[in-house]
């Protein structure tokens, strides 16, 4: 089995559309095992960030909005709360009426290219869940004058742990889940938190922060394993972050990859 961790390792690099991808691709990929190698103060560095949100106030805002494509049973609004920083993050959220009870929850995110954030989601509200996307700082309904976009936000402040955008955008993911389960009728013990890609990597660097999912359902999440993707990437904020990483070489590289 192949291994990797974070700061070492080697691997093939595959061709990348899937509709040519050889028996042999896909036995490397199912052979690979990404073996976790953070740094020492790894839990200490998010742990002072959730207590640092925690501490922070909600200010949590409801304003109404009109949805055309809403179902005639679920109510829509924008949410706006204060995030790490005094930080000011907003989202849909679609809200089933009549469901008879507690309801779930469904929280989900965008896409890293996805400059005007969550669109509505209603399939989950249909369901009975209230369904709340978060536009991440920088994006959509998040976004400040000022703030960086795409491409070039994955590289804000990558130079300090601190200061990198990463760790706010994390702590709105942390948030959102939070403002799902104060909302009117929302059950705290079922929570989704769902996400593809970029907000899949949100969603897997905030979860150990949140507690009592239920679920966190993820695909392709995009950072993490950074020896792997620094061989496999080619697209997309993996690529602009292996393009730094080029740029600065090799020991520095090193130092921010820690």
């Amino acid at each position: 089995m192949n291994r990797f961790s974070w700061r070492s390792g080697e691997a093939k690099r595959l061709n990348g559309d899937p509709e040519h991808l050889t028996a042999e691709d896909i036995e490397t990929v199912l052979a690979t095992q990404v073996v976790p190698d953070p740094p020492e103060d790894f839990p200490q560095f998010w742990t002072e960030v959730a207590t640092e949100l925690e501490a922070t106030p909600m200010d949590l805002e409801l304003v109404p909005v009109e949805v055309e494509s809403a179902p005639p049973d679920v109510s829509t609004y924008i949410w706006t709360a204060t995030s790490l920083g005094g930080r000011r993050i907003a989202g849909p959220v679609a809200w089933p009426e009549n469901t008879g009870g507690p309801r779930p929850q469904w929280v989900y995110g965008h896409g890293y290219g996805s400059r005007n954030g969550c669109g509505w989601n209603f399939a989950p509200a249909r369901k009975g869940f209230i369904t709340l996307g978060l536009d991440a700082r920088g994006y959509g309904r998040s976004r400040l004058d000022g703030d960086p976009s795409v491409p070039g936000w994955v590289l804000h402040g990558i130079e300090s742990p601190k200061d990198y955008i990463l760790r706010g955008a994390v702590a709105d993911t942390i948030r959102a889940v939070q403002v799902a389960r104060t909302l009117e009728g929302a059950d705290p013990t079922r929570t989704v938190l769902k996400g593809g890609s970029f907000s899949g990597g949100l969603a897997v660097l905030a979860a150990p922060w949140i507690s009592n999912l239920a679920y966190v359902a993820v695909s392709v999440p995009t950072f993490g394993a950074y020896s792997l993707r620094r061989t496999l990437v080619e697209r997309g904020s993996g690529k602009e972050v292996n393009d730094y990483l080029d740029r600065v070489g090799p020991a520095r590289a090193e130092t921010i990859l820690q």
